[in-house]
């Protein structure tokens, strides 16, 4: 996740309170919080904003075959595909 988020300009941190991400599956911000012009400024393009959510996807089914828990993945990924279907 470190280098797709670096295409944007941040760090994986920066990136966490950009979209509100808290604890485990906690998220603060939802599609509404955003808009497309917002996050192409900020460097969030489609195609990164794909990137991540195929990265989180990828997570949490590699996670869930070895029966890992990893609340984040998904709750993430299904935030970033929600302003990709809203906004994009």
């Amino acid at each position: 996740m470190k280098g797709i988020v670096g295409k944007a300009n941040m760090t994986t941190g920066q990136a966490g309170r950009y979209f509100g991400w808290g604890r485990g599956s906690s998220l603060t911000k939802n599609a509404s919080n955003f808009t497309k012009e917002q996050l192409v400024k900020d460097g969030f393009t489609r195609e990164i904003l794909e990137e991540m959510a195929e990265a989180y996807e990828g997570i949490a089914k590699t996670l869930s075959k070895n029966d890992l828990a990893n609340h984040a993945a998904p709750a993430r990924a299904k935030q970033i595909r929600d302003i990709l279907e809203n906004l994009f």
